[in-house]
C-alpha cells in the first residue's frame, strides 16, 4: 500500500509473480546444484533482476523491448 489507499497498489501483484518466479528458479538451481555459466532473460523481469544478487559473478545477458513513437 502506498499509505493513501485502502488497496496494494493494482501492479504490485506482477512483482509478486516475478518474485515467486525467480525463488522457484532459485531453488530449482540449488536443489539440482546448477551453477550457470551465463544468465539470459527480460532486464526488467523479476528472474533476471532478481538472480543477479544470488549470482553476482555469473556474466548476465538482458534483453529488452526497444519501440519508437512517432
Amino acid at each position: 500500500m502506498t499509505g493513501h489507499e485502502d488497496k496494494p497498489y493494482f501492479f504490485a501483484r506482477y512483482f509478486e509473480q516475478e518474485a515467486a518466479s525467480m525463488h522457484g528458479l532459485y531453488n530449482t538451481f540449488k536443489a539440482a546444484k546448477i551453477e550457470p555459466d551465463v544468465l539470459i532473460g527480460h532486464a526488467a523481469f523479476g528472474t533476471m533482476g532478481l538472480l543477479h544478487s544470488e549470482y553476482a559473478n555469473i556474466p548476465r545477458i538482458g534483453f529488452f523491448e526497444f519501440g519508437i513513437c512517432q
